[in-house]
């Protein structure tokens, strides 16, 4: 039960109890030393009206403070170092002598108990000895082990009278097994009353709860036997039935079946248990079971001394504590967040036993110092974290580096390889095989390997990466038109209104008219530098075949010029849909601006925005400049606050700065092409995914 439960029950007896039993402990006022320390936690005017009392217990001193009448709390006040006992155990052995000293019976008390027993004893004393006398019991004595026969031999049979009355009735009578009973009755009664009066001269503080709860027991014991010995046979029919009403009553019943008193002989004279008396005594022990002097009682006391000593401490600790632990987690969270996170991907990947286990003491000590909260001991708390952190952090770098290694190298190893793929239309056979490696061994990474798998797998990714270093970027007829032509076309095709996929599909067209415009220009060069020239020198002699020849010499030439124009509509149209990547990730290198252009319908996507973040963390682009644009639907968007719908896009593309434009799409994909601007092209999860692509072909370059 709680404190205030216990109480009120104390209360209710103390009332009934009053003028037999001692219910105060000697109360002095609070020390200066133990005002001083409470009043930090509780009001000085409770202070005012507490009382306490110093208890040793164990080499140190304990202050049992009384706020009031229900409310108790226990200090710890050894060497003069106060603190509040939260230790229910430890507060229970404070209260323990406070309580017994407060509420133990006094003399007066434990002399009624045992004056009232003896009367109720000595009441019958001589009608049960008289008995006794005339059964044989006095001689001797059965108890509930002895043999039914021998008991009524050595009693009954041994009385000339008894043995009469036996006989008429016969041993197997309801008066044999009166008088048996009777016999084992006396025995187990006069045993309690041994028991009562030795247990009750026992008792002392130190046994008090115990000592009551058995007086209660032994006094139950003795009513019940003295009820049950006045239903025995042996003594006469209560003196409230006539004769005629116990013959009316006992006549409807067959031998044995009806009431005792229906078989009751009368052998020995009535006796009388005054039950006034046995009441008293039960009153006396009930009330005294009421007081908090048991093992329970004083526990429940104690488990409400701690909650009340909480009740007054936290407040004032949480107020104090709450900033320095927030100051704490909010300082420790972002390092422990990291380090946890570094710790699982290596886990992840690599198999280590120690690190598994050390990565889960960490996160089992700040999930515990989490779930303590501000009412901890926070420099305790943080000193606790800081060692994990440091057995983590020395074992993350000890076994981290190779697995990183690894990591790093077969991340640049699959860059290096998607880069060799985009300077391909069509996958040459022996990259695709070097890709094909480089795919299990990611997909082995990724799930556990051991030391001396991941030792294997490093050595293999080195002979990949340098298979696929040593193969070249392929002579491009497209790239060598946007190199030629690149400056003059984005001269041409550039226009405020214009839209982007009508300036790239304008430019195989233009670059054919440079073309054909240069070859002109060279077949009239050619023309006034060798015919016109020998001619209007006379230097030529202009016979009809030589005409002809000439004729046919400078047809040829304006074929071949119509036929390189034709050639480079071709090749760039080709080159609109498909560039060596390289190209675009060289000139990534070397600019210092480069944009990304992203799609409105995507540009809230977490993986877009992870990827942009990777694109501008890469290694050795610090020292550029990256600009996020979003665009919308025919490549509109807002450069500036003057630069906006198509004049953004085509600022973009005549700059001459790399672009990379995300977009939307089902398949994912990333070409390089088109000889207006350069602009790389990524659609769909698969080219801005979590593993960002776009990135790493970057990387390579």
């Amino acid at each position: 039960m709680g404190y205030n439960g216990a109480y009120r029950l104390v209360m209710l007896a103390v009332l009934a109890w009053a003028a037999t039993m001692q219910v105060s402990a000697a109360a002095s006022a609070l020390t200066p030393q133990l005002s001083s320390f409470l009043s930090t936690y509780v009001a000085n005017s409770a202070l005012a009206a507490a009382t306490y009392a110093s208890e040793p217990v164990g080499g140190g001193t304990y202050a049992v403070v009384a706020m009031n009448a229900s409310s108790t709390i226990v200090v710890n006040t050894t060497s003069s170092a106060y603190s509040f006992v939260f230790n229910k155990t430890l507060a229970a052995k404070a209260l323990s002598p406070y309580i017994t000293a407060k509420y133990y019976p006094n003399s007066i008390a434990l002399q009624s108990l045992n004056s009232t027993m003896a009367k109720f004893r000595n009441t019958s004393q001589s009608s049960l000895n008289d008995c006794r006398t005339e059964t044989g019991s006095a001689l001797y004595q059965c108890t509930a082990s002895t043999p039914y026969v021998s008991c009524l031999q050595y009693t009954c049979q041994s009385v000339p009278v008894c043995t009469k009355v036996l006989s008429n009735f016969g041993s197997g009578s309801t008066f044999g097994y009166g008088l048996f009973n009777f016999s084992v009755q006396y025995d187990d009664l006069n045993t309690s009353y041994g028991k009562f009066f030795s247990t009750l001269a026992s008792m002392s503080k130190s046994n008090a709860g115990a000592s009551i709860s058995q007086l209660s027991t032994i006094s139950a014991n003795i009513s019940a036997l003295t009820s049950f010995m006045l239903h025995n046979p042996v003594f006469p029919p209560p003196t409230n039935i006539s004769t005629s009403q116990l013959s009316t009553i006992c006549t409807q019943y067959t031998s044995g079946t009806g009431p005792w008193y229906c078989t009751a002989v009368g052998f020995c004279n009535p006796v009388t248990f005054n039950r006034t008396l046995i009441s008293s005594v039960q009153s006396q022990l009930s009330a005294l079971s009421a007081l908090p002097l048991s093992n329970s009682s004083i526990s429940a006391l104690a488990a409400s001394s701690v909650t009340l000593a909480n009740d007054y401490y936290l407040p004032v600790f949480n107020r104090t504590n709450l900033a320095a632990f927030t100051a704490f987690i909010n300082s420790a969270t972002p390092r422990y967040t990291a380090l946890v996170a570094n710790m699982t991907f290596i886990v992840s990947g690599y198999q280590n036993s120690s690190l598994s286990v050390q990565l889960n003491a960490l996160k089992a000590a700040y999930a515990g110092i989490q779930a303590a909260g501000a009412q901890q001991n926070v420099t305790k708390a943080n000193a606790t974290l800081a060692v994990e952190m440091a057995n983590s952090i020395a074992l993350y770098n000890r076994i981290a580096p190779a697995y990183l290694a690894a990591y790093v190298m077969a991340g640049n190893t699959t860059a290096l390889l998607l880069s060799k793929q985009l300077n391909y239309k069509v996958v040459q056979p022996n990259v695709a095989a070097l890709a094909l490696q480089q795919a299990k061994i990611n997909t082995a990474l990724s799930g556990q390997v051991n030391a001396t798998a991941l030792a294997a797998l490093s050595a293999q990714m080195k002979n990949i990466s340098a298979q696929a270093s040593a193969v070249s970027t392929p002579m491009s007829a497209g790239a060598a038109v946007k190199s030629l032509y690149g400056g003059m076309l984005a001269s041409m095709l550039y226009s405020p209104t214009a839209t982007m996929d009508a300036s790239l599909a304008s430019a195989p067209s233009y670059s054919a008219v440079i073309t054909l415009v240069i070859g002109l220009i060279v077949l009239v060069v050619v023309y006034f530098g060798t015919y016109f020239r020998l001619s209007r020198n006379r230097k030529l002699n202009l016979t009809p075949r030589v005409r002809r020849a000439w004729l046919m010499l400078f047809a040829v030439i304006f074929l071949i010029v119509i036929v390189l124009s034709a050639v480079t509509y071709s090749v760039a149209q080709g080159a609109n849909s498909f560039l060596p990547a390289d190209g675009f990730t060289n000139l990534v290198a070397g600019s210092q601006n480069v944009y990304v252009l992203v799609n409105k319908s995507i540009a809230s996507n977490a993986s877009v925005q992870q990827c942009i973040k990777s694109i501008k963390s890469i290694s050795g682009f610090t020292n550029k400049s990256f600009y996020t644009v979003n665009f919308t639907a025919g490549y509109s968007c807002t450069l500036n606050s003057t630069t906006t719908g198509q004049l953004c896009i085509n600022k973009l593309l005549y700059s001459g700065a790399p672009v990379v434009v995300m977009g939307p799409g089902s398949n994912g994909s990333i070409t390089y092409g088109g000889l207006y601007g350069y602009t790389l092209f990524a659609y769909g999860q698969a080219a801005y995914g979590p593993s960002c692509p776009v990135a790493a072909i970057l990387r390579v370059g």
